[in-house]
């Protein structure tokens, strides 16, 4: 009955999405909006808890695509985490249906990343990682697909294939580099 909450302003503290909880008629415990350990400014998400599965799915229904100032928010059931040393906590790779990009180039948003991979595969997701000061692209992102053959043959078509004049490094996201 765990569940994430992205795509949150970055002054969005613990209080505040406790607010949108309670304004989308949903009562449940904030865990914790996750920031960054040096500056103490919100990474953008956050995980909440609820008393059921029940529940939990009828918050991720009510929050995903929810309008928080001008920010749509990501809504979904959290992943399991396992320890990695110093770094702190990461994603089990259990699944292996989320794909890494860089070197993207500077003008390609979420929609177009999505084009890009629909052609291997139903994308779930397709997000651009973005600067939080200056708002521009960091040129990566990452690309969820709906099942590990349809990831693995995205990474194997498109690692080194050509997207306006960069060459893509496409890898799984839960390998190392």
């Amino acid at each position: 009955s765990r569940i994430y909450v992205g795509n949150l302003s970055w002054n969005c503290d613990s209080e505040e999405l406790a607010k949108v909880l309670q304004q989308a008629g949903i009562l449940a415990h904030v865990e914790e909006v996750v920031c960054d350990r040096e500056t103490g400014r919100s990474r953008g998400f956050g995980y909440v808890t609820l008393t059921s599965i029940d529940f939990a799915q009828v918050a991720v229904q009510k929050l995903d695509g929810h309008i928080v100032q001008g920010r749509a928010l990501k809504a979904s059931f959290s992943q399991p985490y396992k320890k990695a040393g110093k770094e702190g906590p990461v994603e089990v790779a259990a699944s292996h249906t989320k794909v890494f990009i860089g070197n993207l180039p500077w003008g390609v948003d979420d929609g177009s990343l999505e084009e890009f991979f629909r052609a291997h595969g139903k994308v779930v997701e397709a997000k651009i990682v973005y600067d939080r000061d200056t708002g521009r692209s960091r040129g990566f992102g990452f690309v969820t697909l709906s099942s590990p053959k349809e990831a693995d043959e995205a990474v194997k078509s498109l690692d080194g294939a050509d997207c306006d004049g960069r060459r893509l490094r496409v890898k799984l996201a839960d390998t190392s580099p």
